[in-house]
């Protein structure tokens, strides 16, 4: 769109010039009193033309500023999801190393737990027998 403009304000800068050179070749042929009224109208002329240039620039700047504030906005809202992302990343080899600790200790319970079973086995065995005649 930017190459568009430039292209767009070269072109009517162009069109200005050639105006004001077409009125001064006209200015030069024409008499005193016809060559004034040519002059204030080639001036007038380029007056529009450089006003319409103004204002498509105008409006393409404010574009690109409008453009420039969203941009700025997406840039702030993925910079904090980035600070987020990497929160959570730490967290999650937080919890992951819990986990493994904390499956680490299960295993041990489970061995104790079968060890005081079998201990608790041999008990009942020898009380069992000691109970009868």
């Amino acid at each position: 769109m930017l190459a568009i403009t430039l292209d767009l304000t070269q072109a009517v800068t162009a069109v200005a010039v050639i105006t004001g050179i077409v009125a001064g070749i006209a200015l030069i042929l024409k008499t005193p009193r016809e060559a004034g009224q040519i002059a204030v109208t080639a001036a007038q002329g380029a007056v529009v033309v450089q006003t319409g240039v103004i204002e498509s620039l105008t409006a393409e700047l404010e574009r690109v500023k409008a453009d420039y504030q969203a941009l700025a906005l997406r840039f702030d809202e993925l910079a904090r999801t980035s600070a987020n992302a990497e929160r959570l990343k730490y967290r999650v080899d937080e919890l992951e190393q819990e986990r493994a600790r904390l499956t680490a200790r299960v295993g041990e319970l489970e061995a104790q737990n079968l060890q005081y079973r079998e201990e608790l086995d041999i008990v009942k065995e020898k009380t069992n027998g000691n109970e009868s005649p």
